[in-house]
């Protein structure tokens, strides 16, 4: 059997320039947390993906996905 190649998708913490991977393309305006510093980030470009720091409103009481959940 032929291997099928999934894209990954990646985006660059803000913070600390780990490159944090998606398996499934985010949504705008998700949260997410690098893997590496912890902190929070928002979904606010897709094409490319571009992250900004999430402020505690963005944050409210929605599900807040670590990179490895993607």
């Amino acid at each position: 059997m032929a291997k099928v190649k999934t894209k990954v998708i990646t985006a660059f913490c803000p913070t600390c320039d780990t490159r944090i991977r998606f398996s499934e393309r985010p949504r705008l305006f998700d949260i997410v947390s690098c893997p590496e510093c912890e902190e929070f980030f928002e979904v606010v470009r897709l094409s490319p993906i571009e992250l900004q720091w999430a402020d505690e409103s963005s944050l409210g009481d929605e599900e807040i996905k670590d990179a490895d959940d993607w």
